[in-house]
C-alpha cells in the first residue's frame, strides 16, 4: 500500500471536500435555527408554518457564516481522514459517515480548545453540559454535520477511492 494519491483524483477529492463542507455547514445552521425556532420561547405567537418559515430563514442566514467556519475548522482533520481512506481504497458509506463524525468531533474539540486558550479560563470553555437537553443538543451539533459531510464526501469522491 502506497500512501500516494493519484493526481487525477485531486480535483475529485477537492470537489468532494468542498461539497461536504457546504453540507455540514448547512446542517449546523439548520440544527441551530430549528433549536431557536422551536424552543419554548423561540418564536412566540407563531403557528407551525411561521416557526418553520422562520427556521428556514434563520438557517439560510446562519449558513452564510457556518460554511466558512466549517471550512476553517475541518480542513486539517478532514485532510487526515482523506489521507487515511484514499490510499486504503475505503469505499464504504458507513466508513465515511464515521470518519465525518470523527472529523466533526475533532473540529469541535479544536474550537473549544482554542476558546479555552484564548480566554485563559479553561474551566469555563470546557464545562460539561448539565442537562439532558444540553447533551442532546451538543451531540446533535457533532453527529448531524459529521454524517452530512461524510456521506456527501462519499457520494462525490469516496465511492471511487483509489481509482
Amino acid at each position: 500500500m502506497s500512501l500516494r494519491i493519484h493526481s487525477d483524483r485531486l480535483g475529485n477529492i477537492w470537489c468532494g471536500y468542498t461539497l461536504s463542507v457546504i453540507a455540514a455547514g448547512a446542517a449546523i445552521s439548520s440544527v441551530i435555527a430549528a433549536a431557536a425556532a422551536f424552543a419554548p420561547n423561540g418564536f412566540p405567537n407563531s403557528d407551525l408554518g411561521g416557526k418553520l418559515g422562520g427556521a428556514i430563514a434563520l438557517s439560510m442566514l446562519f449558513a452564510v457564516f457556518a460554511v466558512p467556519f466549517t471550512l476553517l475548522l475541518t480542513v486539517l482533520p478532514a485532510a487526515a481522514a482523506i489521507l487515511y481512506a484514499e490510499p486504503r481504497e475505503i469505499r464504504s458509506a458507513t466508513a465515511y459517515a464515521m470518519l465525518g463524525v470523527l472529523v466533526s468531533a475533532i473540529a469541535f474539540a479544536g474550537l473549544f480548545g482554542f476558546l479555552a486558550w484564548s480566554s485563559g479560563n479553561a474551566t469555563t470553555a470546557w464545562s460539561l453540559p448539565t442537562t439532558v437537553w444540553q447533551v442532546a443538543y451538543a451531540a446533535t451539533l457533532l453527529v448531524v454535520p459529521g454524517l452530512c459531510g461524510g456521506l456527501t464526501y462519499w457520494a462525490k469522491a469516496g465511492r471511487h477511492a483509489g481509482d
